[in-house]
């Protein structure tokens, strides 16, 4: 223990407490030879003083140095100067391989639990990792996808505007809304933006006004589990619809056997089809809402865009007037984006890798207990990794350690 690794300082003694602290006395063995002011004065000694610089836990002790650095006054310009280590931080009291420790271990870990982990208060932490965050967040430069994908992540309040690349599966960034102007702005600076063939999106309009306007020779692709979805929206009117009518054990039973409903027939098993079509035989209006849900699923599991379109029409014949007010969003909805839905039969892209990524970049945020935008879009960019808290410990700073210090 006695060798810190650090080229220029050399340790006197060292003493360990009882809460986990490590306490070293050390000096710097390097003495300034020129006046930074003249450059030309002879440098004499002219006092002393010692500074606690904070450095990478060892062994599981937070770790302090107080670090002995000599005073020197030129003779010519009368200019004063004190030693400087190489190994610290000009601008923190820290070393600089404990700054970079912070930095680094920033990315995978919450910011508390890194304050946790070597001693120091988080908003040290924040600010550290801002400070050296700010220059490679600002050097970032995205690539342009072939296959582009375009979601939302609601987070922090509001919902934020998420660019992945589909083909790839990764992160491109993450906007601060998902407005027209804030998703045009971010578009028209793509560099290379003719490279994009495939646009994947949800059916917000602005995303759709945006690419047309801006990748004109893209092709638009409604990501397939939005639409799929509807389906299972209006299965879920129905259920809610027929519970109206119930008593209070039966609506608590038909709500408890809704995930039967969401699944496909073929996924049930013996027991749960027979728990449904006990339901059916109640309520024939669900069994044939459910029908008509199974049904829609299928068509988008066709390889063929002909057969597609042809299967929906059948399946638009199956909506009777005692349904149709449960299906009626789906055909409407179908019928503004029929093009861009069918197009999947074309290009068999989906946002599942961009809705992935938002789950991560949820984690991110909730695990961060008060990111700033910016700094959520920066870990998530860069890293898109967690990790648990840790037990909080604190530095206690042992002020008469050189009086009560003993060698080791």
């Amino acid at each position: 223990m006695g060798n810190l690794q650090l080229s220029d300082i050399r340790v006197i003694n060292i003493k360990k407490d009882a809460d986990h602290t490590c306490h070293i006395n050390a000096e710097i063995v390097i003495d300034p030879t020129t006046c930074k002011s003249c450059n030309t004065g002879k440098l004499i000694k002219n006092g002393s003083k010692t500074t606690l610089y904070r450095d990478i836990p060892l062994h599981g002790l937070f770790v302090g140095i107080y670090l002995k650095r000599r005073r020197y006054k030129c003779k010519d310009c009368g200019a004063t100067l004190y030693q400087h280590s190489c190994e610290m931080h000009e601008k923190a009291l820290m070393t600089n391989r404990l700054h970079e420790y912070i930095y680094k271990n920033a990315f995978n870990k919450t910011f508390q639990s890194v304050a946790d982990e070597i001693g120091l208060d988080e908003k040290t932490v924040r600010r550290i990792f801002k400070e050296s965050l700010t220059p490679e967040i600002n050097s970032y430069k995205p690539i342009t996808p072939t296959i582009l994908g375009i979601d939302e992540a609601h987070l922090i309040g509001k919902a934020r505007c998420v660019i992945t690349n589909v083909k790839e599966k990764c992160l491109i960034d993450m906007l601060v809304d998902r407005n027209k102007v804030t998703l045009s702005k971010y578009i028209s600076n793509l560099p290379d933006r003719h490279k994009i063939s495939v646009v994947s999106i949800d059916m917000w309009r602005p995303y759709h006004s945006v690419v047309k306007a801006l990748l004109p020779h893209a092709v638009v692709v409604i990501d397939k589990f939005h639409v799929v979805k509807l389906a299972q929206e209006a299965l879920e009117k129905a259920r809610k619809s027929i519970e109206s009518a119930l008593s209070h054990k039966e609506r608590k039973q038909l709500k408890n056997d809704r995930y039967l409903l969401l699944k496909h027939q073929r996924d049930l098993s013996e027991m749960e089809k027979i728990i449904l079509y006990d339901w059916f035989g109640k309520f024939p209006q669900l069994e044939q809402v459910y029908v008509l849900k199974e049904a829609f699923f299928c068509i988008f599991e066709l390889s063929d865009r002909k057969k597609a379109l042809a299967a929906y029409d059948t399946w638009l014949t199956l909506i009777d007037d005692n349904v149709k007010v449960f299906y009626e969003l789906v055909a409407k909805t179908v019928s503004n984006w029929k093009d861009e839905i069918f197009n999947y039969f074309y290009y068999q892209y989906t946002n599942a890798c961009t809705e992935a990524i938002n789950g991560l970049i949820k984690l991110i945020n909730k695990n961060g207990r008060g990111y700033s935008f910016d700094v959520l879009r920066a870990k998530a960019i860069l890293s898109l990794q967690s990790r648990k808290y840790k037990e909080r410990k604190t530095f206690k700073r042992y002020t008469q350690f050189e009086q009560k210090s003993q060698d080791v």
